[in-house]
């Protein structure tokens, strides 16, 4: 992150390189994580995030180089950050470009783009800036790679008429959300895990089973009573849950770590929430084991889980966190 404040500001380059080359270092040399014969939803999380770090990293890097004019160095960089994203994050995320195109994929074209402008390759530079602006998927808010863009295209001649054409965004498909500004949607990791046999009661005393799960697709939310970070969430789930309490092919269910029921259906009668809450902590820490709260799980119509996310970018959003849930829930 010092680095990271360094390079940004433009200041300490020399000392932030170093810095990075040290992490990226680390990063590169760990050994992989074992998968176990039979692995929890923990063990594939962790396998599938062991290399992520390096992406930010590898960035940064990158950016250092080109303000230093270490051009060979930043080429070298930006053709590992290629690397990775058509490897492990292909190999282990989600490849929705509603959540991976903005923060991820646009980077490796923005720093393409600045590297050929900082090497007087202005046409290829405008060519990167081009793959960026006009993808439907590009978060418009950003707004400074438009204007970037668009004054190298008035430096090398470019006319309004032809800016109008070189500018021009498609719609997105139909059925994928819009978003919402100033934050992109986080993406999952995508996974495949049997949930384990199950028979958890939910505060009304309905026991659940695997069997429940299977012939709709299901959104759970892992959370508890007492988990401060996770109160902003819940009435982004109240307002999900009541868009499709009554639809047949998908359905929303929290499930809960709290070891007193009479709390967690205090807690629920006193904010008004009424989606459902299955409680119970040691079938939690069976799945996933040392639990982080506030993540979801995408499950599909066999009762295996295919997505998982932790993220609080939904907080506030309102209609954009429920577009882009049913979105998902949906398979579109």
């Amino acid at each position: 992150m010092a680095a990271y404040d360094w390079v940004t500001a433009g200041v300490n380059l020399k000392d932030a390189e170093a810095l990075l080359a040290s992490e990226i270092d680390f990063l590169e040399t760990r050994t992989w994580p074992v998968r176990p014969r039979q692995p929890t939803l923990a063990d594939l999380v962790e396998e599938a995030s062991f290399s992520s770090p390096l992406f930010g990293a590898w960035c940064t890097l990158a950016t250092a180089e080109i303000k230093m004019k270490e051009f060979d160095r930043a080429h070298t960089t930006i053709a590992k950050i290629r690397g990775w994203l058509d490897g492990d994050f292909k190999r282990f995320y989600d490849q929705d470009p509603l959540s991976t195109f903005p923060d991820y994929e646009a980077k490796y074209f923005t720093l393409s783009a600045q590297l050929a402008e900082a090497e007087g390759r202005n046409t290829d530079a405008l060519a990167f800036y081009q793959h960026v602006i006009t993808n439907p998927y590009f978060r418009r808010e950003y707004g400074g790679w438009v204007k970037q863009t668009r004054a190298l295209w008035k430096q090398l001649g470019g006319t309004d008429e032809g800016w109008a054409t070189f500018s021009m965004v498609p719609s997105l498909p139909p059925g994928v959300p819009a978003g919402y500004p100033g934050m992109p949607f986080e993406p999952w990791t995508a996974v495949d895990y049997k949930l384990p046999e199950m028979n958890v009661p939910d505060l009304s005393s309905r026991t659940w089973t695997t069997k429940d799960f299977e012939g709709k697709t299901t959104l759970v939310y892992v959370w508890a009573s007492w988990c401060g970070p996770c109160w902003p969430h819940l009435p982004g789930i109240q307002k999900l849950y009541d868009a499709v309490k009554n639809r047949r092919d998908i359905q929303i269910v929290t499930l809960s770590v709290d070891e007193d029921r009479q709390k967690m259906a205090s807690f629920m009668k006193e904010k008004g929430y009424s989606f459902p809450v299955l409680v119970d902590k040691a079938y939690v820490d069976t799945v996933i084991p040392h639990v982080t709260l506030g993540q979801s799980w995408v499950v599909d119509r066999t009762a295996s889980v295919r997505l998982w996310r932790v993220s609080g970018s939904f907080v506030g959003s309102g209609q954009a966190f429920i577009d882009e849930s049913i979105y998902k829930l949906t398979g579109r």
